[in-house]
């Protein structure tokens, strides 16, 4: 079964869905397509579905499913779709974001809410299927982070900096404990954990050693050459030679007005959709006492405007919103 767009984890199919409104707001279909790139961060282009691989959901709805590679880089990429909107017009384009995680990023203990809790704090009436369930929290902890900038858990992975030549390593987040360090441009560089202390997003040697410089900027003539053709291990500036392996985060359990947003998240969620109004798949879920439980609403209001617009929930959310050390929305 595929995961919806905001639960892609390494080693999972991913439902990538896409809905197209006219200028009056209707949902409508589009003349044709031509395909549908996955892209990397980078705008590298990891995979391609042809027109016949692109499935008719509903009117205007539409999706792929691509498996996410067991390897696949985690952090933010792209699903671009190539259509033309009416016969005659010219082809255009649309570009949606998602992340692909670590494998087990949505395990049970990784959410801001258990279904259990959601059952006795927000009433949900018990016909909903405890997947339906678990599947809204994962969908309202997407609006929190959208709106807070941040995570509100630890996540363990490798990221990528830059060396400074300085005493200290700005890092990507704030970290909780530090697992392992690599010099990506020698690999004879040894560094001993024990030896490093965490100042909230830095990284700093109980010595003062410093740490391994990049070149400043890019390299040009021999060096340039040398390099495009893999002579040369010397990283230019902004090509991340520093790898820091870490639990990253600043939280190491969800705060408690967290989980009482997600809990007032989820008795919203059944005010939104009513059973026969348009339902966009990635975010349908079981139908109980005449309202669909989406949070489609809300977290497009959320991508959009960085609020959901009740202010009981943005009460809770805006004393959480990114500091400097606020970490970043994983």
């Amino acid at each position: 079964m595929a995961v919806s767009r905001y639960a892609a984890e390494r080693g999972q199919t991913v439902r990538l869905g896409i809905k197209f409104h006219d200028p009056e707001g209707n949902l409508y279909d589009p003349y044709a397509f031509t395909q549908v790139e996955i892209l990397a961060a980078d705008l590298t282009v990891l995979h391609t579905f042809v027109a016949s691989g692109i499935v008719r959901d509903a009117t205007g709805l539409y999706y792929v499913d691509w498996a996410v590679p067991g390897a696949e880089t985690l952090g933010k990429h792209y699903d671009k779709w190539y259509y033309t909107p009416e016969a005659g017009h010219d082809a255009v384009t649309a570009t949606l974001e998602f992340y692909v995680y670590a494998a087990g990023t949505f395990a049970a203990a990784d959410y801001y809410l258990s279904v259990t809790e959601a059952r006795a704090r927000c009433l949900i009436s018990s016909p909903l299927p405890d997947d339906d369930i678990q599947y809204l929290i994962r969908i309202a902890m997407s609006i929190i982070d959208r709106v807070c900038g941040q995570h509100f858990l630890p996540v363990q992975e490798t990221r990528y900096v830059d060396g400074t030549g300085m005493f200290y390593l700005p890092c990507d987040g704030p970290i909780l404990e530090l697992t392992a360090i690599t010099n990506l441009d020698d690999s004879t560089a040894t560094f001993t954990v024990a030896d490093y202390r965490i100042r909230g997003t830095w990284l700093i040697h109980k010595d003062g050693r410093p740490w391994p410089r990049n070149q400043m900027d890019p390299p040009t003539g021999e060096a340039a050459v040398a390099y495009c053709s893999g002579t040369s291990s010397i990283f230019p500036y902004g090509f991340k030679n520093i790898a820091v392996e870490a639990t990253w985060g600043l939280y190491a359990a969800c705060p408690d007005p967290i989980s009482l947003a997600t809990c007032l998240l989820l008795k919203e969620g059944g005010k939104w959709d009513t059973v026969t109004a348009p339902m966009f798949a990635n975010f349908a879920s079981e139908s109980v006492d005449g309202y669909a439980y989406t949070l489609r609403e809300l977290f497009e209001r959320a991508a959009v405007h960085n609020e959901t617009g009740i202010p009981a929930i943005d009460g809770l959310l805006f004393s959480f919103l990114r500091k400097q050390f606020g970490g970043r929305v994983f």
